[in-house]
């Protein structure tokens, strides 16, 4: 069995999940060891596809129904129909039924949300750009959109990179508000990205009994996730997935 991690809060009505490297399940022609699903990577394209038919028929999931998108670490968010790819976005939205969303990362969060009020759920990826750009933001603004009070919505943060491994120059930390920025503990600058998220929830009103996060450094893990930050170009790409069932 492929290993994943299962939100606990998102769970009727939904399937939802984030992968991990699962080393057990390395194909022998792959360049990188674990379940990579990304094609950024030094894997073929075969390769990684692959590695998504493999995981999709793991957990029941119909590889022809689902959504992709060129993550570009932007605060796009496309509303989708249909599956396919869709291009220059970080953000996937949906009410419709069987149709998966899924997100890419290796260091940055991934996070998902299901909406009981209307039924949508949503996909992200927000590392520090989309973080600061206020991907999940636009995100609750789009459910306010849809008729959604915000009070029925579950989040998933996934594992990311901690604070002690994110260390960024002056130029970055002088665009977070400080409570999310340690200067003192490291002798450059060390973002929280989490913590932004959750600052983030708490403007609009959302209560920790509906966010569910992840403290698990992809960093600091190597036995169980890739990180871009430890690995460079030979790490490999984490899935979320999201599908109403």
């Amino acid at each position: 069995m492929i290993s994943v991690i299962e939100p606990k809060l998102i769970q009727t009505g939904v399937k939802a999940f984030f992968t991990q490297k699962n080393e057990q399940f390395s194909p022998k022609e792959s360049k990188i060891n674990g379940l990579n699903l990304g094609f950024n990577t030094p894997d073929s394209k075969e390769t990684v596809l692959n590695n998504r038919k493999q995981l999709f028929e793991n957990y029941g999931i119909n590889s022809d129904s689902v959504v992709f998108c060129n993550q570009v670490h932007g605060s796009n968010i496309v509303e989708v129909s249909n599956p396919g790819f869709i291009d220059s976005t970080d953000g996937l939205i949906t009410n419709k039924k069987n149709l998966g969303l899924c997100i890419l990362v290796a260091d940055c969060a991934a996070i998902l949300f299901h909406d009981k009020e209307t039924e949508y759920i949503g996909a992200l990826h927000a590392g520090w750009r989309g973080t600061k750009g206020r991907i999940l933001p636009n995100a609750l603004e789009m459910l306010k959109e849809k008729g959604s009070s915000l009070k029925k919505i579950s989040f998933f943060i996934s594992p990311c990179i901690s604070t002690a491994k994110f260390e960024v120059g002056n130029e970055v930390a002088d665009e977070f508000p400080e409570e999310v920025v340690n200067r003192t503990d490291y002798e450059k600058p060390h973002i929280d990205i989490r913590k932004m998220l959750l600052m983030q929830l708490e403007e609009f009103g959302i209560q920790n009994e509906q966010i569910e996060v992840n403290l698990q450094c992809t960093f600091e893990d190597e036995t169980n996730f890739y990180s871009y930050r430890r690995e460079g170009k030979q790490s490999g790409r984490l899935m979320a997935f999201i599908q109403l069932v």
